[in-house]
């Protein structure tokens, strides 16, 4: 099966916490991909907020969400991470 790369990847880092995977996910996506970042905590997302990688940047949104609702539709996204998320389910 033939890999093609994917010209303008979105990437949704679900369980973003305070940011510390955003600047190196942004890379990974390249100049042109987007990637929205999303926490339950607004303390958290206040501190992904205030790094300066993330500042500014028009390819990354930060939004609080419940993980089991989010507030995109299916398909949106090419790829998704979740780290050390599944324990605070329920």
């Amino acid at each position: 099966r033939e890999r093609r790369a994917i010209a303008t990847p979105t990437l949704v880092d679900l369980g973003c916490g305070t940011g510390a995977n955003l600047p190196m996910l942004r890379e990974a996506v390249g100049k042109w991909g987007h990637v929205f970042g999303f926490d339950f905590s607004d303390l958290a997302l206040q501190f992904a907020r205030k790094q300066p990688e993330i500042q500014g940047d028009p390819n990354l949104a930060l939004a609080q969400a419940d993980a089991l609702r989010l507030p995109i539709r299916d398909g949106v996204a090419d790829f998704v991470t979740m780290l050390d998320v599944l324990e605070h389910l329920s």
